[in-house]
């Protein structure tokens, strides 16, 4: 066996041998979650599928907060300094970004403005691209477990009411296409909620489908170990920041 050749079988060995090391050494996985309140509860159920899937114990870092827009959550990726760090040892991250900044509230309560124009979504995409990229930025190049998901529709029935259907479901669709073509952008996998929620069509109501709570507007137990199942689904490869 030549020199060189061996040389380079130990070091084969040596590094192979500090890959299992680190690999065995991670006990615990910690999962951040980002959003608003389309976000709230799937994350325990999607937190003991990791558990099962992968054998390892995850801690989940719920950071959703009602209402909470793009703006809102870049501002809080860049400010905040406890997320910040979370998020730079987070295994998984997974998180959605609500449109309001651009769109306006119009399209759920009823009130106030409205505006689903290229120019409006074009604004919505930069607020997704610079949150990637700041979770990115905070990863350094780690491999992480990424994930988008994108939103579901409970409120059909109200916009029939309000006679604005046809343009909020126009509306919707754009959005959500918006969110998938950003991940796209960045190979960061979507959990199709908008589709299993509100079927191929979109048309269908969740509340008919029993995932939505009391109130109308938010997942209950049932309508979250859906989402979660949608996420499992994805798998678990790692995306390079």
């Amino acid at each position: 066996m030549s020199g060189s050749f061996l040389n380079m079988y130990v070091l084969v060995l040596l590094t192979s041998s500090l890959v299992l090391s680190v690999s065995c050494s991670k006990k615990e996985w910690n999962y951040v979650v980002l959003g608003d309140s389309s976000a709230w509860g799937f994350s325990k159920y999607y937190a003991a599928h990791i558990e099962e899937d992968m054998g390892i114990k995850v801690t989940v870092h719920d950071r959703t907060v009602g209402g909470l827009s793009s703006g809102q959550l870049l501002s809080m990726l860049r400010d905040d300094q406890k997320l910040r760090s979370a998020i730079s040892e987070a295994e998984v991250v997974t998180f959605i970004a609500n449109p309001g900044d651009h769109i306006g509230w119009h399209i759920i309560t009823g009130k106030g403005w409205h505006d689903c124009s290229p120019e409006a979504l074009a604004g919505y995409k930069s607020d997704l691209d610079e949150i990637i990229k700041e979770i990115f930025a905070l990863r350094k190049g780690t491999p992480t477990i990424i994930r988008a998901m994108d939103f579901y529709v409970p409120i059909h029935s109200e916009w029939k009411k309000r006679g604005e259907y046809e343009e909020n479901r126009r509306c919707w669709n754009a959005l959500n296409e918006t969110i998938h073509q950003a991940a796209a952008e960045h190979n960061i996998p979507v959990a199709h909620v908008y589709d299993a929620f509100n079927g191929p069509d979109h048309n269908e109501d969740p509340r008919d489908k029993g995932y939505i709570r009391d109130d109308g507007l938010h997942t209950n137990e049932e309508g979250q170990k859906v989402i979660a199942d949608l996420f499992r689904k994805l798998g678990y490869k790692r995306i390079i920041p």
